[in-house]
């Protein structure tokens, strides 16, 4: 399944070709559109290329990305220099963000020096014209394709953990390399580890633990008030979800490992997490 993208233009993006061609050029935005599709179909994405002159329809378009599309590439046009809301929307995307602007923002008036939004996107390309789309959608390509993992590899290394009773087990394809191991904990911790709750305990009871294959931060639901994965006491079946850990803006569902009943959620929502740090114990 192809990665799907959107590129959202702010306002009067839709006058390219007629308006100020010293900063902008003369391509016309069908014509930048008609050549960001065709960059996107060499690289096999699946492009979306929006443009609106209301805010509000650029933030409700940032809000229904999160589920829609796995990358975000966003030239807000005047409103990057002035909309909390915009960036606020985006801060919520917890993947690749990419800012465009055609012109230099920082060789032009002192008001459009400050950009709302670089601090929140992954990157930017300013000042290289409308090629500055194509370069975008090429970056956002090459980020996907790396921190794309297959959730159903990390479930069949943890299979294979039970199986064959290893302690450890890894797999590297090309510049990819994933790592899966055993949490071998004994009865005193040298850090406490938090519970649902945030108290903290200093031993882990027995149980069928489940891991954290990655470094990130771990999240109980797909998103902010959403329904969580899991509740203690409920009853889960191997592969079932049972966690988000975000990492490098990449959102992993982490999968049980075992049937069980939920005893302990064992890290807070938003609490970082380690590799290999028991993220769940069932009974």
């Amino acid at each position: 399944m192809n990665n799907k993208i959107i590129i959202i233009n702010g306002p009067n993006l839709n006058l390219l070709g007629e308006r100020e061609q010293s900063q902008y050029g003369s391509i016309t935005f069908e014509k930048l559109k008609q050549n960001c599709f065709k960059k996107a179909q060499e690289l096999k994405l699946d492009l979306e290329f929006i443009q609106s002159n209301i805010e509000g329809e650029l933030i409700n378009l940032i809000q229904d990305a999160r589920k829609k599309f796995n990358g975000i590439i966003i030239n807000a046009g005047g409103f990057t220099h002035t909309s909390v809301a915009i960036r606020d929307a985006l801060s919520l995307f917890k993947k690749p963000i990419i800012e465009v602007h055609i012109s230099n923002i920082y060789k032009r008036e002192e008001f459009r020096h400050k950009s709302l939004i670089s601090d929140i996107a992954t990157g930017g390309v300013f000042g290289l014209g409308d090629e500055g789309y194509i370069l975008a959608i090429i970056s956002i390509e090459k980020m996907l394709k790396k921190m794309k993992i297959d959730k159903n590899i990390i479930k069949q290394l943890s299979d294979y953990l039970n199986e064959f009773n290893l302690s450890e087990i890894e797999i590297a394809e090309k510049d990819i390399k994933i790592k899966v191991s055993r949490n071998h904990i004994s009865s005193t911790l040298n850090s406490p580890i938090l519970n649902e709750s945030g108290i903290s305990k200093e031993k882990i009871k027995s149980g069928k633990k489940i891991t954290s294959p990655i470094i990130g931060t771990a999240y109980h639901a797909a998103e902010p008030g959403a329904k969580k994965f899991i509740e203690i006491g409920k009853k889960i079946k191997k592969g079932d979800t049972v966690m988000i850990v975000e990492a490098m803006k990449t959102m992993n569902y982490i999968p049980s490992t075992a049937d069980g009943v939920v005893r302990e959620i064992c890290v807070a929502d938003g609490q970082p997490v380690e590799y290999g740090q028991t993220i769940v114990i069932l009974d």
